[in-house]
């Protein structure tokens, strides 16, 4: 019964966000939520932006970002669509007793466009950026896409140059 209800909503190239779906088959999360998993290995991040080889920051944040793309997650289900200004908050702590905090909000609903910042004063660590999900449906193939960006800033390798009117990172 729950799946002749989404046929019946499904035209070709149309975006599953437009398709109603019941409750009991979507993530108890939002989507606001849900985006905060790529902070679940922060251990590989914090000690980044010590290193004065830039070779050896790179490495750390490709360290980083591989290890949030080892999250699998347990069920295919559909998060929660957020409403417009939603937010997120969420706070970690770290084992050199330093915090890191985040806020994810809703700021566009067509199309969707979720936005984050995650920060760590005591390592002066800036995380930055959107996520533009995006799914088609074609046939009986099921496409999402998390469309985006973001931005890692150290601000220790952080300068600000008021003649060009550019920020540099180095």
């Amino acid at each position: 019964n729950i799946l002749k209800n989404v046929y019946v909503q499904l035209n070709a190239g149309m975006s599953i966000h437009e398709i109603s779906l019941p409750v009991l088959i979507c993530e108890p999360r939002s989507m606001l939520e849900k985006i905060t998993d790529f902070m679940c290995y922060p251990q590989f991040l914090i000690r980044v932006p010590y290193l004065e080889n830039p070779l050896q920051r790179f490495i750390g944040v490709i360290k980083f970002v591989l290890s949030c793309w080892s999250l699998s997650p347990k069920t295919a289900k559909k998060p929660f669509n957020p409403v417009l200004g939603e937010y997120f908050r969420a706070r970690w702590k770290f084992q050199d007793n330093s915090y890191g905090y985040y806020v994810g909000e809703q700021t566009s609903i067509n199309p969707p466009i979720s936005s984050y910042y995650f920060c760590n004063p005591a390592n002066g660590i800036v995380i930055h950026g959107e996520v533009r999900p995006k799914t088609k449906v074609s046939g009986t193939n099921l496409k999402s896409i998390l469309n985006g960006g973001n931005k890692i800033i150290f601000n220790k390798h952080f300068k600000y140059n008021k003649d060009e009117s550019i920020y540099n990172i180095y």
